[in-house]
C-alpha cells in the first residue's frame, strides 16, 4: 500500500486506524461492511480506486474474514512502527519478555553506564597490569544487559582451544560422576522424599493451613575463576585423557566441528561418533585423535583464566576481573557449575532430608516444609561467607502454598525445562511414581 507524502500526520493515521478497527469490530454476518469513504480518499492508493468500480462476493464467513483482516492490520502497522523504530531507537528486550524497552540515545547512554558501573563492582574489574603477559584477549558487548564476553571475536585456533578444554573438564566431570554442566541438577533421592511429605502437607494444607513453601534464588558468584578450578571435585588420582576431534553436516549442509573426550582414545572416538549420530548430522569424519596429559590440562585452564583481558565500551583500554568468570566465556558454566557442586555438597548435611534444591545455571529453587529450613537458607546466603556465593535479595521470591509448577524463572521460560528432566523421571518411576504423575510433578 503507498501512502501518499504528508499522509503520516498523527491526525490522519489516527483517523484512519480508528475508522478501519472500529468498522471491522463491529461488523456482523448478513451486513454489509461499511468504510466511510471520505476517510479512505486520504489514501488515494491503486487499491482504493479499483474498489470504486468492483464488486466481488466473499467466499468465506464473515467472523474469518474480520480476524485476518484484523491480524494483517496489525501486522502491517506493527512491522511499520518498529522498522522505522529500529533505525532511531535502541532497542532491549527484557528476559522474561514482557515488553520492549526503547530509548533514546541520551537515555540509552545512561541505562548503559549505569549496567557498566554495576558490571565493574561485582567483578572487580581493575585496570590491567602493563607488564602482565596478555595471553586472551575478549571484549564486551554493547547490549544493554549487563556485558557478556564476546570470544567469537577471538581468532580461530583460540576458540577450538577453548571448545577442547571444556571438552576434558566435561569428561573429568563424568569420570566421577559428576552432574555436567546445562540442565537441572538435582538429587533425586531428597526431591523423591519431598514430593512424598508434599503431596501429604498439601491435602493438610486444605484444611489446617500447613506451611509449604518454594523459594527461588537467583545466585551470585563473587569467587575467582581460578578458585572455581581449585574446587574441581575428581577425588583420587586423575590420569591423562584421550580426546576426538571430527567435522560433520548438519541438515542445512553447514559444517559442524565437535570435540569429545573420555578417559581412552578409542572411548572418545565412540563417543564424538555417538553425538555426531544423536544430533543428526551426516557424513561424520573425525580428524584428530591423541592423548593429552592432565597437568597440560590443569595449566592450560589456570592460563586462559590468568590472562584473561576485556575491552569496556570496544576502547583501547583493558581490564581484568578480579572476581567471578566472565558471562559468555567457554569455560565459565563449566568452571562455576563445579564450584557449586562443591558448595552443594557441603550444605547438604546441614538441611534437613526433606528439603531439596533444584538448581539450573545459577538460579535456585529450594523446597522446604519448614520455615526454619528457608531462615537458614535465606540468612546463609544473604550474609558474606566463606564460600564466596550470595543470593541477590531484589531477585528472591518466595511461594506459599504453591505447586511445583511454578518452577519458572526467566531462564526457564527461555529453554526446554521439562525436557532436561527425563533422568529424574526415570528414577521416580523406579521409586513408584507413574510416568504422567512423575512428570508433572517436576
Amino acid at each position: 500500500m503507498a501512502f501518499p507524502s504528508g499522509f503520516l500526520g498523527a491526525k490522519n493515521t489516527q483517523n484512519l486506524i480508528e475508522v478501519m478497527v472500529r468498522a471491522l469490530t463491529s461488523w456482523k454476518a448478513y451486513e454489509s461492511l461499511e468504510i466511510p469513504f471520505p476517510e479512505l480518499r486520504m489514501l488515494e492508493s491503486d487499491s482504493c480506486r479499483s474498489l470504486r468500480h468492483q464488486s466481488k462476493k466473499f467466499s468465506k464467513p464473515v467472523p474469518i474474514v474480520q480476524h485476518e483482516l484484523l491480524h494483517k492490520i496489525m501486522i502491517f502497522f506493527t512491522k511499520f512502527l518498529l522498522k522505522n523504530l529500529m533505525y532511531n531507537s535502541y532497542f532491549c528486550a527484557p528476559r522474561d519478555n514482557s515488553a520492549y524497552l526503547i530509548f533514546d540515545g541520551r537515555s540509552f547512554r545512561r541505562a548503559r553506564a549505569f549496567e557498566k558501573q554495576k558490571f565493574i563492582k561485582d567483578y572487580k574489574v581493575v585496570l590491567s597490569d602493563g607488564k602482565s603477559k596478555q595471553i586472551r584477549s575478549f571484549s564486551l558487548n554493547t547490549a544493554l544487559r549487563r556485558p557478556i564476553v564476546q570470544c567469537m571475536k577471538t581468532k580461530m585456533e583460540n576458540r577450538n582451544e577453548l571448545q577442547l578444554m571444556g571438552a576434558l573438564l566435561d569428561a573429568y566431570m563424568r569420570l566421577h560422576r559428576q552432574k555436567g554442566a546445562g540442565g537441572v541438577a538435582v538429587e533425586a533421592r531428597r526431591l523423591h522424599k519431598y514430593l512424598k511429605d508434599y503431596k501429604s502437607r498439601r491435602k493438610a494444607a486444605e484444611s489446617s493451613g500447613a506451611f509449604v513453601s518454594l523459594v527461588w534464588l537467583s545466585l551470585f558468584l563473587s569467587t575467582s575463576g581460578q578458585r572455581c578450578y581449585d574446587f574441581m571435585v575428581f577425588g583420587g588420582s586423575v590420569g591423562d585423557m584421550g580426546y576426538a576431534i571430527g567435522f560433520a553436516k548438519s541438515r542445512l549442509g553447514k559444517a559442524v566441528r565437535l570435540v569429545r573426550a573420555a578417559p581412552t582414545q578409542c572411548e572418545a572416538r565412540k563417543l564424538l561418533l555417538k553425538t555426531m549420530k544423536k544430533k543428526g548430522l551426516t557424513d561424520p569424519n573425525v580428524v584428530e585423535e591423541s592423548i593429552i596429559r592432565h597437568d597440560y590440562v590443569m595449566w592450560s585452564v589456570l592460563g586462559m583464566l590468568h590472562g584473561l583481558r576485556i575491552h569496556l565500551d570496544n576502547s583501547d583500554v583493558k581490564y581484568e576481573m578480579k572476581k567471578g568468570v566472565p558471562q559468555g566465556y567457554e569455560l565459565s558454566p563449566r568452571l562455576a557449575h563445579i564450584y557449586l557442586l562443591k558448595f552443594e555438597g557441603m550444605i547438604w548435611q546441614h538441611l534437613h532430608p526433606r528439603t531439596c534444591l533444584l538448581r539450573y545455571a545459577d538460579d535456585y529453587l529450594v523446597c522446604a516444609t519448614q520455615k526454619t529450613e528457608i531462615q537458614k537458607i535465606l540468612n546463609t546466603l544473604l550474609t558474606k561467607n566463606r564460600f564466596g556465593v550470595s543470593a541477590r535479595l531484589s531477585k528472591c521470591e518466595i511461594l506459599v502454598k504453591q505447586d511445583l509448577d511454578h518452577f519458572c524463572h526467566s531462564t526457564f521460560s527461555s529453554v526446554s525445562f521439562r525436557t532436561s528432566v527425563k533422568g529424574q523421571v526415570d528414577y521416580l518411576n523406579k521409586a513408584g511414581f507413574r510416568d504422567g504423575e512423575a512428570r508433572h510433578q517436576i
